[in-house]
């Protein structure tokens, strides 16, 4: 930044006017040996000039010197004489909006060098030349009036730049985009060279382009493909589906990403599933008609497989479904009633139910399904209380048992398997009520509670009349962990010589 700085007075130089000059050899200049210039007359020229580029300093060095800004504070040297102007110095508020243009311009100047460089790394030069080269230049304008402190003008070239870059980097995708989509048109073609070109430009502008990868291996590929196709096209065009089929295959396996190929292997096996699927309901059909239901079931079967939901199909299969039920009903429901006698009723169950998938509107069927199944959860609730008699200590589990008892000898003919169960259920419901001594131990320090029963106090040993289940004993004492002791009562002891359970609830471990 240039400062302005005083200039200090010119003073004057004194000159002895009355000396004269003296030669040489001590004679005066003047003695008329031969003419030459006086010395007085050239210290006054001297002198002339010396006053002239002063005048001249003072005078026009202020206009050709551009302050930066305006000094924060004044001088602490001489002012200029009272005879120089001072130079015309920017307001506090024009400088104010020149550092904040200046700011700005150096911002975006920033921008710029960080995309030009983001996109020299993008091989702009592959796609992009013209647009570089023209944003480019619009910054070394800005450039230009930057250096001549015409930061507004630059802060908007500048703009311009970056916008033209911004604009360029978007492109960069359209370009990609165009020139795979020239390499695909090349494949097509069968063009090899054109195509390799293509995917090698897009390479070198995207290196991880995993399209232009896979465009470019197939472009290497195509002098083993191209033949290849050549005779899978002409066996379609002579209807050797089979033939076409396998060619396309061995393309594929060559080319995974070959278009032709996986589209015209579509449509082959389009007409190869058509034809099977017309040959399995030929064979359906023609077994339905000789009633080899089994048969026609296989071959309506094979044509869903081929066509799903297919509609012919479809109602084929159920007209086979249909007329195989139809025969075998009749057998079924034999075979449940048979297993009804002898008890088996889960197994009935679910013959009836296999009787009304195939026909719900069997009345006979619906019926026994009813009725086996009525039986089967009775049995099932039976055997549950049987296989854990200690359950009935619950009064729910109580209540479920006597139903379950008062159920089954409601039924008029229960056959051997339900009375034994009758009399096991009425013979566990009736040990259930009867209590059994148990023997509680304490140290008379903790506090006992036993669950369902109730609170028991500190004792030493303690005896009560439980009834046959399972309980919990808590007990609790100040400054101790509390304990938890689960024990069941049994009633096999009941009524023998043994001694009675004995359950021991002592706090122990200190906290």
């Amino acid at each position: 930044m240039v400062e302005p700085r005083p200039f200090e007075p010119i003073q004057p130089t004194t000159i002895d006017l009355t000396r004269y000059n003296q030669g040489d050899d001590g004679r005066p200049a003047g003695a008329k040996d031969k003419p030459r210039v006086s010395k007085r007359s050239w210290i006054l020229w001297v002198v002339g000039i010396v006053l002239t580029a002063g005048l001249l300093v003072v005078f026009l060095a202020p206009q050709l010197i551009v302050p930066a800004r305006a000094p924060l504070s004044p001088p602490t040297t001489a002012s200029p004489p009272a005879a120089t102007p001072a130079p015309a110095l920017p307001s506090p508020y024009e400088e104010a909006q020149l550092a904040e243009a200046r700011r700005s311009a150096q911002d975006l100047l920033a921008q710029i060098l960080a995309k030009q460089q983001a996109l020299e790394s993008k091989q702009v030069q592959l796609w992009g030349a013209d647009g570089f080269a023209a944003a480019t230049a619009l910054a070394g304008q800005g450039d230009n009036l930057y250096r001549q402190r015409d930061f507004h003008q630059a802060l908007a070239l500048y703009q311009q730049a970056l916008d033209a870059l911004t604009s360029l980097e978007s492109q960069r995708d359209e370009v990609i985009a165009s020139t795979l989509d020239l390499g695909q048109q090349a494949l097509a073609k069968g063009s090899e060279e054109d195509a390799s070109a293509a995917f090698n430009k897009v390479l070198a502008i995207d290196p991880d382009n995993k399209a232009a990868a896979s465009g470019l291996k197939q472009a290497q590929l195509l002098p083993q493909t191209r033949p290849l196709m050549a005779q899978a096209r002409e066996a379609l065009s002579a209807g050797e589906l089979v033939q076409a089929e396998q060619l396309f295959n061995e393309v594929i396996a060559l080319d995974p990403d070959h278009r032709e190929a996986k589209s015209a292997l579509q449509i082959v096996r389009e007409q190869l599933l058509e034809q099977r699927f017309n040959s399995a309901m030929s064979s359906g059909l023609a077994a339905l008609r000789e009633n080899r239901l089994d048969s026609a079931k296989s071959a309506f079967g094979k044509a869903l497989a081929l066509r799903p939901g297919h509609p012919d199909a479809r109602t084929s299969l159920d007209q086979a479904n249909a007329r195989q039920a139809a025969l075998t009903v009749s057998t079924q429901l034999q075979t449940a009633a048979a297993l009804e006698a002898k008890e088996q009723w889960q197994a009935a169950a679910a013959l009836y139910e296999t009787v009304l998938a195939s026909d719900d509107s069997v009345v006979q069927a619906r019926v026994g399904q009813i009725r086996s199944q009525a039986r089967a959860r009775l049995d099932s609730g039976i055997d549950a209380i049987i296989a854990d008699p200690l359950r009935l200590s619950s009064p729910s589990v109580l209540r479920e048992g006597q139903q379950l008892l008062a159920d089954a000898r409601a039924i008029a003919e229960p056959g051997p398997r339900l009375q034994n169960r009758i009399t096991a259920l009425a013979d566990a419901i009736a040990q259930s009520q009867i209590p059994v001594a148990v023997t509680l131990e304490s140290d008379n320090l903790t506090l006992v509670t036993v669950l369902r029963v109730g609170e028991m106090g500190t004792f030493a040993s303690r005896q009560l009349s439980l009834k046959p289940g399972n309980y919990v004993a808590l007990g609790s004492r100040d400054g101790y962990r509390d304990v938890r002791v689960e024990f069941r009562v049994s009633s096999e002891s009941r009524g023998s010589n043994e001694s009675p359970d004995r359950i021991v609830v002592i706090c122990k471990e200190a906290v």
